[in-house]
């Protein structure tokens, strides 16, 4: 026998889909940019005087981005 595997149903227009592939939507654009200069940028300079090394920096950004995407797909809005 021959299955579909292809789900041709209308999709939810909030599902962000899998977090290795999400975009922004443009309405919260600048909510996380912001989000990400705040616990990037501002927040370890005020603590500790400095920003994270590049490692660090890069999995801080990660992490911001995939508890953005769960937020999103929960609530809907970031």
């Amino acid at each position: 026998m021959n299955y579909e595997f292809e789900d041709y149903r209308p999709k939810d227009p909030k599902d962000p889909g899998p977090w290795s592939t999400w975009i922004v939507p443009r309405e919260f654009v600048w909510t996380y940019i912001w989000r990400l200069v705040f616990w990037c940028v501002l927040l370890p300079f005020f603590l500790f005087g400095m920003i994270l090394a590049p490692a660090g920096f890069f999995l801080q950004i990660l992490v911001i981005d995939y508890f953005s995407w769960m937020k999103y797909k929960q609530v809907g809005s970031i």
